[in-house]
């Protein structure tokens, strides 16, 4: 299933590829590059079982990915929202913001201010955190659905990039939340358990890649008609 979960991821990369100056492209791109590395980098796919890798090491470095890319996708989706969505309805994007501040602060805190646990624990991927986020992002989506119907500049929702990408923040966004709101309880029940309905974030995945790859394909009719 990752393995399908990237070749889809590419699908978005590769229509948008002559816009690859454009917000929308860096994200996909960013996205592909991440499930690369996950699925197939750190898998045995390559023989790294014949080098002996630690196990733990595998997943301390795919929780380090994990939170490079929740990083990264933050970024892009606070500059993207910020710039497309209407001043009276940019509060949840800023909460967005408020929300990452807090919980680095939160994380420094619990660390005891010393650096080398500050940084372990930046390093360990966090569901608690990733709920509020994915919380935010919901709201991000439905203000942007609500400043894109007051704006009125767009007729027909279909042909709109910025319609396609929203849907497609908020489907992954509020099809995980729950996932990443009790993977913290499914561990301590038993943590086969979370690789087994896995395939649900990587269904979620697959769909959200397909409506970005419609969002791009859009913006490039959008740019032609300027």
């Amino acid at each position: 299933m990752p393995y399908i979960t990237t070749i889809v991821s590419l699908i978005p990369v590769l229509i948008g590829l002559k816009e690859y100056n454009n917000l929308l492209w860096f994200y996909a791109m960013t996205g592909f590059v991440f499930n690369l590395l996950i699925a197939v980098i750190l898998s045995k796919l390559f023989g790294l079982d014949i080098l002996h890798i630690n196990p733990r090491h595998l997943l301390a470095t795919k929780q380090l990915l994990a939170n490079l890319f929740i990083a990264t996708e933050f970024v892009f989706l606070f500059t993207y929202y910020r710039r497309n969505i209407t001043s009276t309805y940019r509060i949840p994007v800023y909460l967005s913001l408020f929300t990452l501040i807090y919980f680095l602060i939160r994380t420094a805190f619990l660390s005891g201010l010393h650096l080398t646990s500050v940084v372990n624990n930046f390093m360990v991927f966090t569901p608690s955190f990733t709920t509020p986020i994915s919380v935010s992002y919901i709201v991000c989506c439905l203000f942007g659905y609500l400043s894109l119907i007051k704006e009125g500049k767009i007729v027909y929702l279909e042909k709109s990039s910025f319609f396609w990408f929203n849907t497609s923040v908020f489907i992954y966004s509020s099809g995980t939340v729950l996932l990443f709101l009790f993977i913290p309880l499914l561990k301590e029940i038993n943590p086969v358990i979370i690789g087994k309905l896995w395939w649900i974030n990587d269904t979620i995945d697959i769909i959200s890649s397909l409506l970005l790859s419609i969002a791009l394909f859009i913006k490039k009719t959008e740019v032609a008609d300027k």
